[in-house]
């Protein structure tokens, strides 16, 4: 998801492209981030140390992501961040310093939460398949108790929500 959620962007004319992420102990906040440096390089653009921001999933992740980016003096037009929630501090963020998503700042979130479509602009962002995962989880657990059956890893796919909240360069 971050490295789809980076290539849209990209496809979009972005060439400076922060990330603001959950903690470092959290792996799929390590995964959404190797996804986004993936995306980047592939492009041929720099991965810069200085765009990428570890904070929480949560909307004051979102909010003290963005003041770090600030107190680093980043430049970038665009910014992948690693939840819903996180990417509503971003706009509250964006909002108390003055500027305007998508004009000023591209956004794109992920996990499609409910207010995602209801805030202003609506939030493109990444769907992952909650319930899918969360079935194929119970399942395997099942067959691992009960039938001692070896454990098994399964893969999924997220898919791209488009909103508002992505301007073209």
């Amino acid at each position: 998801g971050g490295y789809q959620a980076t290539k849209y962007l990209i496809e979009h004319g972005h060439k400076k492209i922060a990330c603001i992420s959950a903690q470092e102990f959290k792996q799929d906040a390590n995964d959404r981030v190797q996804g986004y440096k993936k995306a980047l390089r592939e492009a041929g653009l720099p991965v810069l140390d200085d765009l990428i921001v570890r904070t929480s999933f949560e909307v004051q992740g979102g909010i003290d992501g963005m003041q770090e980016l600030k107190n680093r003096n980043a430049d970038f037009t665009a910014i992948v961040v690693g939840n819903d929630e996180s990417a509503i501090g971003v706009y509250s963020w964006a909002n108390a310093n003055g500027l305007s998503i998508p004009d000023d700042l591209s956004v794109i979130g992920y996990d499609d939460i409910l207010l995602a479509n209801f805030i202003n602009p609506p939030l493109t962002t990444m769907r992952a398949p909650n319930y899918e995962m969360a079935k194929t989880a119970a399942d395997n657990a099942f067959k691992e108790i009960y039938r001692k059956s070896p454990p098994q890893g399964a893969s999924f796919q997220t898919r791209l929500i488009e909103r508002s909240s992505v301007a073209d360069l």
